[in-house]
C-alpha cells in the first residue's frame, strides 16, 4: 500500500482505455468478432503495508470475464468481475479485507486470433467494494497485466498476471492475481 497522493486527472484518465477500445469497436462487424467467457482462480500477492503497519497475507482471488476480441486486429476489449480475500498478516490484526470487483478493460494481443499461443497486456478500470472488519468503501480502482491464451477451437486455458491498484483510506491496496483459467469462445 502506498500513500494515495494522486489527482483527480490521474483517476479520469483511466477512463480514456475503455474509451478508446469502444470507438475502435464500432462499425466491426459481428462475423469478424470473437465473444468469450471465462472462470479464473488464483493466489493473490499483496504488496506493500498500510499506513498503520498491517499488512496481509497471500489471499486469494476468483473472477469471470467475457472478452469481444477482433479476428483482423491485435485488440478487443474484457469485462470482468471478481472477488478477492486476504487475511492480515499474523501479529498484525484479527480478520481479513475482501474486494468485490467489476470492470472494463483493453487489451492487445502479439499474434492472430487463431494462433495456438497468444500472448497478450491488459489495462482496464473497474468499481471495487472494499471491506474491512471496521469500515466498508466503494472506489474506483486501475489494472494492468501481462497473459496468454492457449489451445485452439471453442475451449481455450490462460494464465495471467494483473496489477491492481485500488484507491483507499489514506494508503491505497495494491495485489496481484496470478491468475489460471478456461475460456469458451462462442463462436471460434
Amino acid at each position: 500500500m502506498t500513500k494515495r497522493g494522486g489527482s483527480a486527472a490521474r483517476r479520469r484518465c483511466c477512463w480514456l482505455v475503455p474509451a478508446v477500445g469502444l470507438a475502435a469497436l464500432a462499425g466491426t462487424p459481428a462475423r469478424a468478432q470473437v465473444l468469450s467467457a471465462g472462470l479464473s482462480g488464483a493466489p493473490v500477492v499483496n504488496l506493500g503495508t498500510f499506513d498503520d503497519g498491517r499488512s496481509l497475507a497471500t489471499g486469494w482471488h476468483v473472477g469471470v470475464s467475457a472478452r469481444l476480441d477482433l479476428r483482423s486486429r491485435p485488440f478487443g476489449l474484457q469485462a470482468d468481475a471478481g472477488v478477492a480475500s486476504s487475511a492480515y498478516e499474523e501479529g498484525t490484526r484479527e480478520g481479513s479485507v475482501q474486494s468485490w470487483n467489476a470492470g472494463l478493460g483493453a487489451f492487445y494481443r502479439v499474434g492472430a486470433v487463431t494462433a495456438t499461443v497468444r500472448p497478450y497486456a491488459i489495462l482496464g478500470i473497474g468499481v471495487y467494494y472494499v471491506e474491512e472488519p471496521e469500515r466498508n468503501l466503494i472506489t474506483p480502482a486501475w489494472n494492468a497485466g501481462l497473459g496468454a491464451e492457449v489451445g485452439r477451437g471453442a475451449l481455450r486455458g490462460f494464465v495471467e498476471a494483473r496489477y491492481h491498484y485500488v484507491f483507499t483510506w489514506g494508503s491505497d491496496l495494491q495485489y496481484v492475481p496470478l491468475s489460471v483459467g478456461l475460456r469458451y469462445a462462442l463462436n471460434p
